[in-house]
């Protein structure tokens, strides 16, 4: 199945454009960190062994409907007379032998074959009941392993842009550092010539104070982000970690119709409901096998040899049949139960369509007022730089004041710091709309 116009474009959304200052071996790109959070993270390794489990039952159930061979062996003594009800009370054994004392030892061999015919409603050959049920606990575990498979690869994905936009936001306020040092110095040059105010001079001290407080947070920041990103690749606090910086396209969008047929298809949380509703539903038909006859034929052939005389032989062969008649309502009352599970996990499944279909609505509509946000900002940033130049240009005529100056270049960084965050937010709704969808890339 070819992938959509979606998938495509969020793969080229994480997709590693140029590494900067390594060579590729020393860097982690997103992809690198993704197959090493989905190689080491404990919760689908825990995952891997219940689907591990629930495959090892698909086969012991079946195979516990299979023929059963057995060897019973007994070696004994015996001294006395015969102690059987019917012996005591009538002096003959079973035989119409008058009983008397016997005394001395034996050996008993007997293979027992045991094959069934019937068993669950279900001839011999057939999967029963109990087999289909451990099947469908497979395909539920299954699915589970791929919703957490999706939430580690959402996770490092997160984790790893919280990273880069960090990185973005330093060199941001290092760059403003630099504009602000730059009009401190001449503010204090041309407060020593009396040419600005002490206020205008002190101004330009608070705003490159506020300069530096904002680039020690965002500093501190990356330590605390990136601590995040080692803890969901499961590194330790403090392993060496240096990453790449990525760069993304933003992909066409596809109509919304085929993204919520998209994601009923690819949802493993939908699949792994509908393996759920298959499980209540295969319950409840092994619930009612308690009311269908049980059919066997157990054969067993037996030796015995007390050490003296010739050894005595016997072949049996029999059918059991069990028909249940009566329980007093038992199994009525357990099957209406296992209908009421049934029922319950069909509302799962449905509310879980609709919750799913709420996520790529709301994805989509966020996408489309997000790029709206963005054309807004760039416009402002454009505005604001322009502007910029010429307030600059004023002020080194001396027609306007310092704080004009200052307050215009504040004004810029604060805009481009709003457009970066509109473009970081942008990428953070597609990737929420290609969890709903269930086309997150990178996935094994």
């Amino acid at each position: 199945m070819k992938r959509s116009a979606l998938a495509c474009g969020i793969s080229w959304l994480v997709l590693a454009l140029c590494p900067v200052g390594a060579s590729a071996e020393e860097l982690w790109t997103l992809q690198k960190c993704i197959e090493y959070a989905l190689e080491h993270n404990p919760d689908i390794h825990a995952a891997k062994a219940r689907v591990d489990a629930s495959a090892e039952d698909v086969v012991a159930q079946r195979r516990s409907f299979l023929p059963r061979l057995d060897l019973e062996a007994t070696s004994g003594y015996y001294d006395g007379v015969p102690v059987t009800p019917f012996a005591v009370i009538r002096g003959v054994t079973e035989e119409g032998l008058r009983t008397r004392h016997v005394s001395g030892g034996y050996i008993y061999v007997a293979p027992t074959i045991r094959v069934p015919l019937l068993q669950e409603g279900a001839l011999f050959g057939l999967n029963p009941p109990t087999a289909q049920v451990a099947a469908q606990q497979l395909s539920v575990d299954r699915n589970t392993l791929e919703v957490n498979k999706d939430q580690t690869i959402l996770n490092v994905s997160t984790a790893f842009w919280n990273v880069l936009k960090n990185r973005q936001d330093i060199r941001a306020a290092e760059e403003h550092m630099k504009s602000l040092r730059l009009d401190y110095e001449i503010a204090a040059s041309k407060f020593k010539e009396d040419l600005v105010s002490k206020n205008d001079l002190l101004m330009a001290e608070v705003r490159l104070a506020t300069g530096q407080k904002d680039l020690t947070v965002y500093s501190n920041l990356a330590t605390t982000l990136m601590a995040e990103l080692r803890f969901q690749l499961g590194l330790e606090p403090t392993a060496p970690l240096a990453l790449a910086d990525e760069s993304w396209t933003q992909p066409p969008l596809a109509p919304l119709e085929d993204l919520l047929a998209q994601a009923t298809a690819n949802r493993p949380e939908i699949k792994a409901q509908q393996a759920r509703v298959a499980l209540a539903e295969q319950e409840r038909r092994r619930g009612a096998t308690q009311r269908y006859p049980v059919l066997s034929v157990t054969s067993s052939y037996g030796v015995a040899y007390d050490f003296e005389s010739e050894s005595n032989e016997l072949w049996s062969t029999a059918v059991e049949c069990t028909v249940p008649l009566f329980d007093f309502g038992a199994t009525s009352s357990q099957l209406r139960v296992l209908s009421a599970r049934v029922a319950e996990a069909e509302k799962t499944l449905q509310s879980l369509k609709n919750a799913i279909a709420r996520e790529v609505l709301t994805a989509y509509t966020a996408i489309q007022n997000q790029a709206t946000e963005i054309a807004l900002q760039e416009k402002i940033v454009e505005q604001s730089v322009e502007n910029a130049q010429v307030i600059r240009g004023r002020f080194q005529q001396n027609l306007l004041p310092l704080s004009a100056l200052l307050e215009t270049e504040y004004a810029v960084y604060e805009n481009q710091k709003r457009l970066a965050q509109a473009k970081y937010d942008l990428w953070a709704r597609h990737l929420e709309l290609a969890r709903a969808v269930g086309t997150l890339p990178f996935k094994k």
